[in-house]
Parts: C-alpha cells; structure tokens; sequence
C-alpha cells in the first residue's frame, strides 16, 4: 500500500481498520504524495498481488500529482490490482482511469480489498469443497468396481470348484 509519510495522514489506519482482515500482509510505502517521481518509484517497488495507492483529502490542486506521466506510466506498466483511494469526489484523475478500481476515500478501498479477498476465499472453499465430494465420489465407484470384481472372481471360483469347468 503507498500512502502519505506524513504521520498527520491516518489513512493508513482508515484503511487497514476497514480491510480488519488477520493474515493478510500488507507492504506499507510510506511516500511523498506531492512528488510523482517518489509515487512512481514507490508504485515500482511494491511487491505485492494488489497495489493500492491511496490519500486523504485536500485541495483540488494537490491532487495534480496523480495526473503526472511518471505516476500513470507507473501504475499501467504494474502487473497487479490496481486501486486507488485518493480521497477527492467529482473528478477523476488519470491514475484513477489506469486503475482497475478507484474509489474516493482510503477506507472504502479497505473494504473494497475486503470484499474482493472474502469473496476469493468463498470461491477457492466452494471450490475445494467441490474438489473433495469429487474425490468422495471416485473413491466410492473404485470400491463399488472392487466389489464386483471380487464377487466374479468368487462366482469363477464357485464354478470351478463345483466343476463347471473341465
């Protein structure tokens, strides 16, 4: 997650209270938010599956920064999720435009990351889930077949020994 370095900014709380999910490890990049070369160099770093670019509030004018080539090149060159919660309503800025998901605050990214990650979690349980019955099933036919195979070759037996065979 790249974020402001400022310890005024709590948007990396707002933002780790609202994913409130345990074993999820989170990269913090603390970074200048008004130097897009920092944001570019943070956004190249991030090591994660999902990366989440997020700022509070602030002037209109501040929020240039993420408009800035070195930003958007960054962002669309990085082979993960994108999102951004930058904190601004009625705009968008074309780091929000790269991103596949923006949002306007740094905690409705939370719960966005949230979500997506529990709903992940419920398609790969359904799946397993699914997986295990499979197995359950293939299990019971070999032992099914097994049984069979054991009664004809008793039945074989019988036959010989009553001496149907000569």
């Amino acid at each position: 997650m790249i974020h402001s370095k400022s310890h005024a900014a709590n948007v990396f709380a707002d933002f780790k209270n609202e994913l409130d999910l345990k074993n999820v490890n989170v990269e913090s990049l603390p970074t200048a938010m008004t130097d897009p070369s920092a944001i570019a160099r943070a956004i190249d770093q991030a090591s994660g599956n999902v990366v989440v670019l997020i700022r509070g509030g602030g002037d209109d004018a501040e929020f240039t920064t993420f408009q800035h080539d070195d930003v958007v090149k960054a962002l669309a060159r990085k082979a993960a999720h994108r999102i951004t919660g930058l904190g601004h309503y009625g705009n968008l800025t074309y780091a929000d435009i790269i991103a596949d998901f923006c949002t306007t605050t740094p905690t409705s990214a939370g719960a966005y990351v949230r979500e997506q990650l529990i709903r992940t979690y419920n398609m790969r349980q359904t799946e397993r889930e699914a997986l295990e019955e499979q197995a359950a099933l293939i299990k019971a036919l070999r032992i099914s077949k097994l049984k069979w195979m054991l009664v004809a070759l008793a039945g074989i037996a019988l036959a010989g020994y009553l001496g149907f065979f000569r």
